[in-house]
């Protein structure tokens, strides 16, 4: 069973492994002077848990089911599934729409999309694969917003965007491929461990 806050915590299914669960809560309570809020907190069951409203009602908090989402990012869901990708489009519509494009001048479109836009699935980026499903309807919105004043899809795009995302030294406009950076991003977790491997092996 699966407990989630900002802490994820696996123990079995029982009012003996939940009880002690309660008391360590209780005693980081005392000790830290801060105070667990279970009302954002949930019980999620990993396999048949007949039980599973009673344990969670012994903790007082509500119970969620898989696929569910930790910290923005979704659990027990394969990245390519609609349950992943949505959200992700939904967050990129929805902060173009605020922008009115058509108030601003290309240079300002560009400067908002490379620090702003870009940047939102970062986060989704360093931990998973980002398919090609997800990545283009994310290009053609921050296509559309460079090019199209009316956010409607209708503007002619002047530049194939393959030269826009090439580095300014070779005519571009500096906007990092997300295919590219993905990898780059995954990659960085392979040195980091390779790394911890060698400062592991020198001590």
């Amino acid at each position: 069973m699966l407990f989630a806050d900002d802490t994820l915590i696996f123990c079995k299914p029982n009012e003996s492994n939940l009880g002690y669960l309660k008391c360590i809560l209780l005693i980081f309570e005392a000790m830290s002077s801060l105070k667990v809020n279970l009302a954002k907190s949930a019980s999620i069951p990993i396999g048949e848990v007949p039980n599973v409203n009673a344990l969670a009602h012994f903790l007082g908090r509500r119970v969620d089911y898989l696929p569910s989402t930790y910290l923005g990012l979704p659990l027990a869901a394969s990245y390519k599934s609609k349950v992943v990708r949505d959200p992700i489009v939904k967050r990129f519509r929805k902060r173009v729409a605020g922008w009115k494009a058509k108030l601003l001048s290309r240079g300002g479109r560009l400067t908002l999309l490379k620090n702003t836009l870009w940047s939102l699935p970062i986060y989704f980026m360093s931990l998973f694969t980002i398919p090609t499903s997800t990545a283009h309807p994310l290009e053609k919105i921050m296509r559309d917003f460079l090019w199209d004043s009316n956010n409607n899809g209708n503007g002619f795009h002047w530049v194939n965007w393959d030269e826009v995302c090439r580095p300014k030294q070779e005519g571009g406009l500096g906007i990092r491929s997300l295919r590219v950076i993905n990898e780059a991003l995954k990659t960085k977790w392979l040195w980091r461990l390779q790394r911890r491997t060698m400062l592991c092996g020198k001590m």
